[in-house]
């Protein structure tokens, strides 16, 4: 009977040790770049959608994946049109939602997290993609583009919360600066 009792402690102890409870952060796009272009008085209009459908970003790993997932509190789209539309502004365009002479679409397609383990392995893996479609108002012209960037962080212990934020803002980050960079599209609206 004192066997079966120990036994049964040990299971539970063991089930709690392996359950990760969720996690939510809130994403704060940044960026230190310059937009490559600059037009005084360019009037741009700039509207930021969310493609990925749900806040959740990932999976914190654990057993029970259901319960141990990882989510943006904040509207991330949002916070990545305030960011652009600031980027634009100091670049000397004008933020307009009429008459505008581009209409600037940028897209947040990915942004996700997952905690691997195999073995004794243990990483953080994530990525963000944004994309972007710039087009003239007579849309007779346009270009488009995506920047994609992946991270892998090797880990010795399950991050904090926090390390999580940093890590999902580092390539989200990175995404935003090239496209902030990216020359075809600064000559594009000139």
């Amino acid at each position: 009977m004192l066997k079966s009792i120990i036994l049964l402690m040990s299971v539970m102890v063991f089930a709690v040790g392996c359950a990760v409870s969720p996690q939510q952060v809130v994403v704060e796009p940044k960026s230190e770049a310059t937009f490559a272009g600059s037009v005084a008085g360019t009037l741009i209009s700039v509207t930021v959608r969310d493609n990925r459908g749900t806040s959740v970003l990932g999976n914190l790993g654990g057993t029970y994946s259901e319960t141990s997932t990882l989510s943006s509190s904040n509207n991330v789209a949002q916070e990545l049109g305030a960011l652009l539309n600031a980027k634009l502004t100091e670049a000397g365009y004008v933020i307009t939602p009429n008459n505008a002479q581009f209409s600037l679409s940028v897209s947040l397609n990915e942004l996700a997290y997952e905690y691997v383990t195999e073995g004794l392995v243990r990483q953080v893996e994530t990525v963000a993609e944004i994309a972007y479609r710039v087009e003239t108002a007579d849309g007779n012209s346009f270009r488009e583009g995506r920047f994609r960037t992946p991270q892998t962080q090797p880990r010795a212990t399950r991050p904090t919360s926090e390390e999580n934020k940093v890590f999902l803002e580092e390539v989200l980050t990175a995404s935003i600066d090239r496209m902030l960079t990216h020359r075809p599209l600064a000559e594009f609206m000139q």
